[in-house]
């Protein structure tokens, strides 16, 4: 349990490099440790290193096979590859195994992204029709209303969240601000420069080409040179 906390607590701070050198020196006297091999997945997913990602996960998997946050993990790391066929399987045992709003949300969301709107899109407004709907689902909401070519319901929903419930939520802004340049808005990106000067794993590449796209080249460059650190990139 204390590896389990260190880590955690690392993923919670945005240290995920962190994390996943204490994941790797806790499955050194724990090897066998499927909470622990879903952790280290975890924490490479979080650096974007989806590949090395499904090898850890799957052998969680296969000591641990109806464990649903197990199954979650490889439906997000498969869906953020771009496999959706492949992740969606996953997404719908982790809701069999676990019907929470949060396993609900990812398989909409993954239901969306594999091209099933209809059976995606009903569960997204039972969804949203909850008290207190989840981040991803406001997301999803913003997605659906993208698909229809409704660029303004879309940043209906982003705002929101936004200015509501998910102030804070990144990749809630990040689409916001995308939005927001498709429509001209000259402040699109202003909700993203306090972001420059957190000490967290953010998606640098995006913010750096949103800032690009808006003209703002000193900002760009400050999310590239923020990219490049945290992969260990040259410029």
């Amino acid at each position: 349990w204390g590896w389990r906390e260190i880590i955690d607590l690392h993923l919670v701070r945005g240290q995920p490099a962190e994390a996943e050198t204490a994941a790797r020196r806790a499955l050194v006297a724990l090897p066998e440790s499927a909470p622990l091999l879903g952790l280290l997945a975890e924490s490479l997913r979080r650096q974007g290193r989806h590949s090395e990602a499904l090898g850890p996960v799957s052998s969680a998997l296969d000591k641990a096979p109806d464990v649903p946050q197990l199954h979650a993990l490889k439906a997000e790391i498969l869906a953020e590859q771009g496999d959706h066929a492949t992740a969606l399987p996953h997404a719908r045992r982790a809701v069999a195994l676990d019907a929470s709003p949060e396993y609900q949300a990812l398989l909409a969301q993954v239901l969306v992204a594999a091209g099933e709107l209809d059976e995606g899109g009903a569960l997204a407004q039972r969804l949203i029709a909850a008290p207190a709907p989840l981040s991803p689902v406001f997301e999803l909401q913003a997605v659906l209303a993208e698909r229809r070519g409704d660029i303004t319901a879309a940043i209906t929903w982003c705002d929101r969240a936004l200015n509501g419930p998910y102030p804070g939520e990144v990749r809630l802004m990040v689409r916001r601000a995308r939005l927001g340049l498709q429509q001209g808005e000259s402040a699109a990106t202003d909700r993203l420069i306090p972001l420059l000067d957190l000490g967290v794993a953010l998606p640098w590449r995006d913010l750096s080409q949103l800032f690009a796209q808006a003209d703002r080249p000193v900002l760009a460059r400050r999310a590239a040179c923020r990219f490049a650190a945290a992969h260990g990139a040259d410029l």
